[in-house]
């Protein structure tokens, strides 16, 4: 099985007073003991950097660009990145429209896009209800796995 790391799922892994820090790590390290294949997506990536570099009085983490960038090249070297393709495009407009997404919840049927035209099989999150409508893909909280 593969899986990708929703961005809620990497900012707690670095939030170490947060009460999902530990359920985190728990979580991707089981994964990783299993031997699972474990794939970033660029969106989760970007997601990250717009909350660990927004001020804390916006519910961001306030790094600095410099923090956030040694964060991301961490991230990097433990997992690799299935890039932005075509397909995502194509799988997140049929997914849109089927499924009448509207406003923001178009980001989280991006990310289930990205999903499904990679191939990969579930998506690990704590926002596992966002990802219910999309049946086209497996959304697990750490729980779960």
């Amino acid at each position: 099985m593969s899986y990708t790391l929703d961005s809620n799922i990497l900012l707690r892994s670095i939030e170490e007073d947060h009460p999902q820090h530990d359920e985190t790590l728990e979580v991707i390290n089981k994964l990783i003991g299993r031997g699972a294949e474990i794939f970033l997506l660029p969106q989760s990536l970007y997601e990250f950097w717009v909350v660990a570099t927004r001020p804390k009085k916006d519910n961001g983490l306030e790094l600095s660009a410099a923090e956030a960038e040694a964060i991301l090249a961490k991230f990097e070297s433990v997992f690799p990145i299935k890039y932005d393709t075509q397909a995502i495009y194509k799988e997140w407009r049929r997914t849109v429209t089927q499924n009448a997404v509207l406003g923001k919840n178009s980001h989280d049927a991006r990310l289930a896009a990205a999903v499904v035209a990679h191939g990969i099989t579930c998506l690990v999150t704590f926002n596992k209800d966002h990802f219910k409508r999309f049946t086209t893909l497996t959304a697990l909280l750490p729980s779960d796995v």
